[in-house]
C-alpha cells in the first residue's frame, strides 16, 4: 500500500516517527504530504538548539509561516509553569532586522507585539532601524520610531540611520528621522556626516532639509572633504549653489584635498568654475 494511501490519522503517526531531514524530504512529494508533515516540521525547529523557521519566514515576508514558527516555539516554561513565549531574544531580533530590511511591515509588527528589542545591534545590518532606513522602507521606519528605536544608534557596518538614508537619497525617511531628534552633525570613524553623503550624491532636497536642521555646513573627516568640494568633485551645480547661497566657504582645502575650484576644474564641470569664480573663488 502507497503511504499516501493511508489514513490521515496513519499517516501523521508514521511521519511523526521519521527524523526531520526524512520529513523534510516527505513534505515535497505532494502537497497532502507538506499539509500533514509542515506542523510537526515547525515543532522540531522550535525545539532545536538552532531554530530557523522564523528566520527564513521574516526574511521572506512570509507572515503565516511567521506565525507558525513562533507558535512552534511556544513551550512548558519552568520559571512560569505554563506553555508560554519564552523565545530567545536573539531569536525575535535578527528576525526583526530582516524583515525590516526586507520591509514587511506585517512581521514587523508582529515581531514588536512579541517583545523583539528594537534597538538590539548585530550583524552587517545593525539595528532593525539601521537596516529599515538603508532599504527605503517609510513604513517601517515609522513604525520601529514608534515603538521607540534610537534614532541615533550605530552598529553593525553602517553609520546612523540618518547618514545612510542622506546618502542614498530617502528624502521622507530623512525627514522622519530628522522630526524624532535624529543628530543632524553625527559622524564617526571614517563617515561623512549626512550633509556631506547627501552633496557627494546629488540628493537637493535632502541637503535643504539639513541645512534648515542646523547641519555643520563646513564638516569633513579624514576621508571626506567639505559638501562643497564634494559636490563640486561630483558636478552637481544645483547642490553647490545652494551650498554658496547658505554662506560655505569657497576657498576650503582639507588634507589631502584641493579647493573646490581646482576640483571642478579638474573634472571639467564648467557651470560650477563659472559659479565658484562669481563668489571670488582661489585657484
Amino acid at each position: 500500500m502507497s503511504l499516501l494511501a493511508l489514513p490521515l490519522e496513519l499517516y501523521s503517526i508514521v511521519a511523526a516517527f521519521l527524523a526531520p531531514k526524512e520529513q523534510a524530504a516527505l513534505a515535497c512529494t505532494s502537497r497532502l504530504a507538506n499539509h500533514i508533515t509542515q506542523d510537526i516540521l515547525y515543532y522540531h525547529d522550535g525545539r532545536s538548539k538552532t531554530p530557523a523557521a522564523l528566520l527564513w519566514a521574516a526574511g521572506k515576508g512570509e507572515i503565516g509561516k511567521a506565525r507558525k514558527a513562533l507558535d512552534a516555539l511556544k513551550r512548558q516554561c519552568t520559571a512560569h509553569k505554563t506553555k508560554c513565549e519564552c523565545i530567545s531574544q536573539s531569536l525575535l531580533s535578527t528576525s526583526l532586522r530582516r524583515a525590516s530590511a526586507g520591509g514587511y511591515t506585517e512581521i514587523v509588527q508582529l515581531l514588536l507585539d512579541k517583545g523583539a528589542d528594537v534597538d538590539a545591534r548585530s550583524g552587517r545590518f545593525g539595528t532593525a532601524l539601521q537596516a529599515a532606513s538603508t532599504t527605503g522602507h517609510e513604513r517601517i521606519v515609522q513604525l520601529l520610531l514608534d515603538a521607540g528605536a534610537d534614532v541615533n544608534a550605530r552598529g553593525g557596518r553602517l553609520p546612523t540611520a540618518l547618514q545612510e538614508a542622506s546618502a542614498i537619497g530617502y528624502a521622507e525617511i530623512v525627514e522622519l528621522l530628522l522630526g524624532k531628534g535624529a543628530d543632524v552633525n553625527a559622524q564617526d570613524g571614517n563617515f561623512a556626516t549626512a550633509l556631506q553623503v547627501a552633496s557627494a550624491n546629488g540628493h537637493n532636497k535632502i541637503l535643504q532639509l539639513l541645512l534648515h536642521k542646523g547641519a555643520n555646513i563646513e564638516a569633513r573627516s579624514e576621508w571626506f572633504p567639505t559638501a562643497l568640494q564634494l559636490a563640486s568633485l561630483h558636478g552637481y551645480d544645483k547642490i553647490v549653489q545652494i551650498l554658496v547661497n547658505w554662506g560655505a566657504d569657497v576657498n576650503t582645502r582639507g588634507g589631502d584635498y584641493a579647493t573646490a575650484l581646482q576640483l571642478a576644474s579638474l573634472k571639467g564641470h564648467d557651470k560650477i568654475v563659472h559659479l565658484l569664480t562669481d563668489k571670488n573663488a582661489c585657484s
